[in-house]
C-alpha cells in the first residue's frame, strides 16, 4: 500500500448533498490520496452531477454500478479498488473541512492500537455530537474555520477512546480491514458501523473520537429513498445478522448489553420483538454496580495485589473502554510498577477523557519525569 488515504464514497440517489461533498474533498484532497465513488445505480441526477464536478484520473475513480449493491458491498469495492495505507469511508451527505485528512490520520500515530478514527459532527449519535463536547458549537455554526481553529486550540491531537463510532465518517488502516476481515456484505444498509466497531474491538482494535476534526453531516439521507416499513425492515436484518454473530461469539455467556457496550439504546434485532431481552443480553451495569467494580479495584490496589487489579480493569475496559477512571487506575497501577509504556497508554487515555481537572496530566508529566523525557508539551501539545 502507498502513503496518503484512499477516500471511498458510495452514492445512491444523492443528488441534493453530493455537489458540496465532492467539492469539500476536491478542496481538501491532497497529492497523495485519492477518491473513489461507487455509484449504486442512482436513478436520479447524482451521476450526472458527478462526472461535470470531476473528470476520472490517476487520482479519481468513478464506478457506476448496474444494480444497487448496498452500502456495505459498495464499500468493500472502493476498498478493493484502493491502493492507498489508509481508507476512508465518506458518505455522501457530508462536508470535509481544512486538515482533516491530516489530524484523523494523526491519531494513529499518537494512540497504539487504533483501529478506526472518527470526528465530531452535527448530525449523529449523542457522544459523537459536538455539542457534547463544545457548548459554544451555536455560536459558530455560520463561522466553521474559526470554529476549527478553536477546536485546534482546545483540542489538538486529543482523541477519546469511543465504544461507537457512526459510519458517515471512518478513517480505517487498510492492514487493519485486511486482518479483520472488511464490511460484512450480508448487511445491506444500517447497523454495519456497529457490526465493524464490535469486530475491531474484539480484535484488541480501539475506536477513537478525534476532538479536533469537524465535520458537516446532513444524516438520513441513505435511507430517503426507502418507505418508513422498507427502512425498519432493513435496519433490522443488519441487526439480526449482527446479534447472530455475538451470540455465537459469546456462547455460552449472555451478550453485553448494548448499553454498556454500545452506548445506545435503540439496537433493536426483530427476533427482540418477541423474545425478553434477559434471554440473550447480561444485564445493564447499574451506576451501583460499577461504583461497587472500582471499590474492588481499589481494596486490590491497597493490598498490592496489582496483578489481579489490572485483569479486574482490563476486563472492564473490554465494555467501559471510555471511562476516566478505570484509565487513571490502571496507569497509576503501571507507573507504580515502572511499566513505561502501559503507564503511558493509559494516562494519555485518562487525559484524554478529563475535562475539569488536571490528575491525568499530572501523572503523565510524572511519567515522563521517572521515565526521563521532557517531552509532554511536544507530545500532547498542551
Amino acid at each position: 500500500m502507498e502513503p496518503g488515504a484512499s477516500i471511498v464514497i458510495v452514492t445512491y440517489n444523492s443528488e441534493s448533498t453530493i455537489e458540496d461533498c465532492i467539492k469539500s474533498v476536491l478542496a481538501t484532497l491532497r497529492l497523495q490520496d485519492e477518491v473513489i465513488i461507487i455509484d449504486n445505480a442512482s436513478t436520479d441526477r447524482t451521476l450526472p452531477l458527478i462526472k461535470n464536478l470531476i473528470q476520472p484520473n490517476d487520482q479519481i475513480k468513478i464506478l457506476p454500478q448496474e444494480e444497487n449493491l448496498g452500502f456495505s458491498r459498495g464499500c468493500n469495492l472502493g476498498i478493493a479498488n484502493s491502493t492507498k495505507e489508509f481508507i476512508i469511508l465518506l458518505n455522501p451527505d457530508t462536508e470535509v473541512f481544512g486538515d482533516w485528512i491530516e489530524r484523523l490520520m494523526s491519531h494513529f500515530y499518537l494512540y497504539p492500537s487504533t483501529g478506526a478514527v472518527g470526528p465530531l459532527t452535527n448530525y449523529a449519535i449523542r457522544s459523537q455530537l459536538i455539542i457534547t463536547y463544545f457548548p459554544e458549537y451555536y455560536d459558530y455554526i455560520h463561522r466553521v474555520y474559526d470554529l476549527l481553529d478553536t477546536l485546534a486550540q482546545r483540542y489538538s491531537r486529543r482523541s477519546i477512546p469511543a465504544k461507537l463510532l457512526t459510519g458517515f465518517c471512518l478513517m480505517l488502516q487498510r492492514r487493519t480491514l485486511d486482518q479483520i476481515g472488511w464490511l460484512d456484505e450480508s448487511i445491506y444498509l444500517g447497523d454495519d458501523d456497529l457490526e465493524l466497531a464490535w469486530r475491531l474491538r474484539e480484535n484488541g482494535y480501539y475506536l477513537r473520537l478525534a476532538l479536533d476534526v469537524f465535520i458537516n453531516h446532513v444524516g438520513h439521507v441513505s435511507f430517503q429513498s426507502l418507505g418508513k416499513k422498507e427502512e425498519k425492515s432493513v435496519i433490522q436484518e443488519g441487526s439480526n445478522v449482527l446479534l447472530e454473530k455475538m451470540k455465537s461469539y459469546y456462547h455460552p455467556d449472555k451478550i453485553p448489553h448494548p448499553l454498556d457496550y454500545f452506548g445506545i439504546d435503540w439496537w433493536k434485532p426483530s427476533i427482540l420483538e418477541y423474545e425478553p431481552w434477559e434471554k440473550y443480553f447480561a444485564p445493564n451495569h447499574t451506576r451501583k454496580y460499577f461504583n461497587e467494580q472500582i471499590q474492588g479495584i481499589k481494596t486490590l490496589v491497597k493490598k498490592h495485589a496489582f496483578q489481579e487489579a489490572i485483569e479486574m480493569i482490563n476486563r472492564l475496559l473490554k465494555i467501559h473502554v471510555n471511562n476516566f477512571m478505570l484509565w487513571y487506575i490502571l496507569g497509576s497501577i503501571y507507573l507504580h510498577l515502572h511499566d513505561f509504556k502501559n503507564a503511558e497508554f493509559a494516562l494519555k487515555n485518562a487525559w484524554a477523557l478529563e475535562f475539569s481537572s488536571q490528575r491525568a496530566e499530572k501523572k503523565l508529566k510524572l511519567l515522563y519525569s521517572k521515565w526521563r523525557r521532557n517531552d509532554f508539551a511536544k507530545i500532547m501539545e498542551i
